[in-house]
């Protein structure tokens, strides 16, 4: 009984060290291939998310561009003289003032004439609560319902955002008829410059901006770009196929994003911000720009991985082979008994014989 339990446990041991070793030889190219595969698509993502850059500051250089030249067109009426006069005025404009009003409703129509990006101009009286503008001088609640009346705010809150400090930013609000208002806003000091009495807008044009957009409709990397606002305004391709719900301003800021859009799809986003005002600029992609690259990586992994099991199989087969083979220890189990046996003068016919007839003598005696 005991011999048997010592057989036992010796076969125990080695059924337990060819599993060891079986688990050993496939665990190292399976290890392998996933430092392969992690570190292939961490470079994969790291090239898309550098495309991505670049593809946002060709974007961001081409729009910033129009932006600088309507912050420049703000910036000529920052120390107007008719303009600081108009700003003290507090309550109804006496008709002494109308030619002021008449000369800055033409200079305004003659400048904004010449800069193909702005489409319309006003400057916001905050004390006479009255707009001069390239559409004409008249009080903020018809300016509002004829021109800027939108689905995002009522009069009274456009009345809020023009009293507040604004400074080259630019907001997008939604028309009713799907159109968008990009306006920059920028605060104008009254005559004594102790505060903001004045506000100069500038509509910009929508469409100029919407087609310097890449769509991902027919591109093979499935890129689109997008502007998003502070206040949530989001100008997108005509044709975009991507869409974001209520995107955070905030977070797009601080950085490349992943998230999920309503479609349930997930989306790839990098951002780059403005340097000429608040905007920040969004490229969306459904798995980076080397959508098909990283796709490639994936199948080169599950390949790689069906290789490394067939190889850890066929090495673990061969070991097996050479360290357990039944054929080899019974021959070693003779090669003992023959030596003690030759030791004792018992045998000494071995010459010229191969394993198998060496083996069959053996047996014999």
């Amino acid at each position: 009984m005991g011999k048997l339990l010592t057989i036992y446990k010796k076969k125990t041991g080695i059924y337990r060290k060819l599993l060891l070793s079986f688990l050993v030889i496939l665990g190292i190219p399976l290890i392998a291939s996933a430092f392969f595969y992690s570190f292939t698509m961490t470079m994969v993502k790291d090239q898309s998310d550098s495309m991505g850059k670049n593809i946002l500051k060709m974007t961001q250089n081409e729009i910033d561009a129009y932006l600088e030249s309507a912050r420049k067109f703000e910036s000529r009426w920052f120390m107007e003289e008719n303009v600081k006069d108009i700003a003290d005025i507090q309550g109804e404009i006496s008709r002494e003032y109308s030619q002021t009003l008449l000369s800055i409703y033409q200079e305004l129509v003659k400048e904004s004439a010449m800069e193909p990006i702005i489409q319309k101009a006003f400057i916001y009286f905050d004390g006479a609560d009255k707009v001069v503008s390239t559409d004409g001088n008249m009080d903020l609640e018809m300016y509002y319902q004829l021109y800027m009346k939108n689905a995002e705010i009522s009069s009274d809150d456009f009345r809020s955002m023009l009293q507040e400090h604004h400074q080259y930013n630019t907001v997008i609000l939604d028309n009713a008829d799907g159109t968008k208002n990009p306006i920059m806003l920028l605060s104008l000091k009254s005559g004594s410059a102790e505060s903001d009495a004045a506000t100069m807008g500038i509509l910009l044009d929508y469409k100029k901006i919407q087609q310097r957009l890449p769509s991902a409709k027919g591109s093979e990397s499935d890129v689109e770009l997008m502007v998003l606002a502070e206040n949530g305004g989001l100008i997108a391709p005509e044709d975009g196929q991507f869409h974001l719900k209520a995107p955070d301003y905030e977070r797009f800021r601080q950085g490349s994003q992943h998230l999920h859009n309503d479609a349930g799809e997930s989306l790839w986003v990098t951002s780059l911000d403005s340097e000429q005002t608040n905007w920040t600029y969004l490229m969306l992609t459904t798995s980076g720009a080397f959508a098909q690259d990283i796709n490639r990586m994936r199948m080169i992994f599950i390949s790689g991985l069906f290789l490394s099991i067939l190889t850890g199989f066929g090495l673990s087969w061969y070991l097996t082979g050479r360290t357990y083979n039944p054929f080899a220890q019974i021959m070693e189990l003779f090669k003992e008994e023959a030596a003690r046996d030759e030791s004792r003068g018992e045998l000494s016919e071995l010459d010229d014989l191969d394993e198998m007839q060496w083996l069959g003598r053996q047996v014999q005696n």
